[in-house]
């Protein structure tokens, strides 16, 4: 297999990058006789740092799970793969190269292989390329901190200074003077206080095509929001006056105040329900987070043009959670006994304490002199007290926050799932409920057919999800749960989860 791997920083280089990157590749293969099979991308995902494509949710990671001997990897240079340390892209490459695997910078040509005929040079040469990315993003880094610290200073010495300034501002022969976007400012402040709200105003100047302040090809109502918010709207920046405002401070908190009536006094359709998924549900293809929006859930990547995953619609998403959920809810699920275990521990442990204390305390008062080492040891066993009886407190309210059942619309059904570390990923017409690294169980969202790794007898799974696919790929449990969701032989599972299937010859 052929693979090609593609990688850029920011989402506002997606314009230019993956084709830039594609067209090298491509190249490449065409002067090479090569195909790529298969294509990986982590867009807008750092290089440098470890919370980027080194991450475990990245397409990089993903890569590293289905790539395997006699593959070859493509990338556009050396920096797509990784800009950290030369030892951290050393320890990659070896990875990848004693697992058989052939890695090419189309760039350059350059061809690395883990053979007798490997060129100590050309090795080389990759970590140097290494070491020149990682100290090109760190300077950037150190310069970006230096370049801020020295800006504030400058700032607060009142001097004028170019910092990252809004939209609507030009900053020219030292000074700061507002530009044409200006008015369309002042214009959303008006309509905000005659009362038009941010999906109100963000559809007027779209249908009467008022360009937005940079690449995003329409306005929506967060940005609306963000402008509004903005105190550089009437001039202030780290709590000067410092740029010539588009409105006056009296205009912006008449906005303010409106939009804080609007969420007081009206409740949209949306808002008046409870959104099951909340913080707990993501694009399958990019790992973007998906929030609902009216009778659709949407990928948040599409936003950026990076994704291209359909939608769903919301009301098939959340039956297929409440089909799921269906299977979760038993008595030993909704009886959280790690949650009880630990308020009753506490409840022992005040008790031992309060008694220590009183002991200390006896102790302290019997005493015909005054004892500075009892009078020090109750002042700490008072202070453990106070800390026990404040964790009990804490305790006693996440036992009564647990469901009795699992609601699909109760807000209580969507904080015990996170709090239980359940994510859920719509991908390949099915919805899918991950735990760690496994996924637990999917609902196809065409059937509304429900298959997981639990038996009708035990669902343990809850607190310790079975690992019998844990060590196949991400694609591969994906196949394989549709596979459960159809009542078809998965191959690899053991006879309690095919019980009754046949397999395919």
């Amino acid at each position: 297999m052929i693979y090609a791997y593609l990688r850029f920083s920011q989402i506002g280089q997606s314009a230019g990058s993956i084709d830039r990157q594609q067209t090298v590749i491509n190249n490449y293969c065409t002067a090479h006789g090569l195909v790529v099979d298969k294509e990986f991308q982590d867009l807008g995902k750092s290089g440098y740092s470890d919370s980027g494509n080194m991450s475990a949710t990245s397409e990089l990671s993903r890569l590293m799970d289905v790539i395997k001997y006699g593959d070859t990897l493509l990338i556009e240079r050396q920096s797509r793969l990784s800009r950290q340390t030369y030892k951290k892209v050393g320890k990659l490459m070896t990875k990848l190269l004693d697992a058989g695997i052939t890695i090419i910078t189309c760039n350059d040509g350059q061809i690395s292989k883990n053979d007798v005929d490997s060129n100590l040079a050309d090795d080389l040469k990759r970590l140097i390329e290494a070491h020149v990315a990682y100290k090109e993003s760190k300077d950037k880094s150190d310069f970006a901190a230096a370049g801020f610290v020295t800006r504030k200073k400058k700032v607060a010495e009142g001097l004028v200074v170019r910092v990252g300034a809004a939209s609507w501002l030009s900053f020219d022969n030292g000074k700061y003077r507002l530009n044409e976007y200006a008015d369309v400012v002042a214009r959303m402040f008006n309509m905000c206080i005659a009362g038009a709200g941010c999906t109100t105003i963000a559809k007027r100047l779209n249908d009467e095509k008022v360009k937005t302040f940079k690449r995003d090809k329409d306005w929506s109502s967060a940005g609306i929001l963000s402008i509004l918010n903005n105190v550089a709207c009437y001039g202030e920046y780290e709590g000067r006056n410092y740029f010539p405002p588009a409105v006056s401070k009296d205009v912006w908190l008449a906005a303010k105040g409106v939009i804080a009536l609007r969420k007081t006094m009206k409740t949209t359709r949306q808002a008046a329900q409870t959104n099951p998924f909340s913080g707990i549900l993501y694009c399958g293809y990019c790992e973007s987070k998906m929030h609902i929006s009216g009778k659709w859930v949407i990928c948040y990547g599409k936003r950026a043009g990076g994704c291209t995953a359909p939608n769903v619609e919301s009301s098939k998403a959340i039956q297929a959670l409440d089909k799921i959920l269906t299977y979760f809810n038993t008595s030993a699920l909704t009886t959280n006994v790690k949650t009880q275990n630990d308020a009753d521990a506490l409840s022992g442990l005040i008790v031992i304490k309060q008694k220590k204390l009183k002991g200390i305390e006896d102790a302290a008062s019997n005493s015909e002199e005054y004892d500075p080492l009892l009078t020090a040891l109750a002042r700490t066993t008072r202070a453990e007290l106070q800390d026990l009886q404040a964790k009990a407190q804490e305790a006693a309210a996440a036992v009564a926050d647990e469901p009795s059942k699992l609601d699909v619309m109760d807000v209580k059904t969507n904080r015990w799932l996170q709090r239980m570390k359940f994510l859920f990923s719509i991908e390949r017409n099915g919805l899918y409920c991950h735990r760690g690294n496994s996924i637990v169980a999917a609902c196809d969202l065409r059937s509304f057919n429900v298959g997981m790794l639990a038996s009708e007898t035990s669902r343990k799974f809850i607190r310790e999800p079975p690992t019998p696919l844990h060590n196949h790929t991400r694609e591969e449990q994906l196949e394989a749960f549709m596979k459960l969701t159809r009542g078809e032989y998965v191959e690899g599972l053991s006879d309690e989860y095919n019980k009754g299937k046949t397999k395919s010859m």
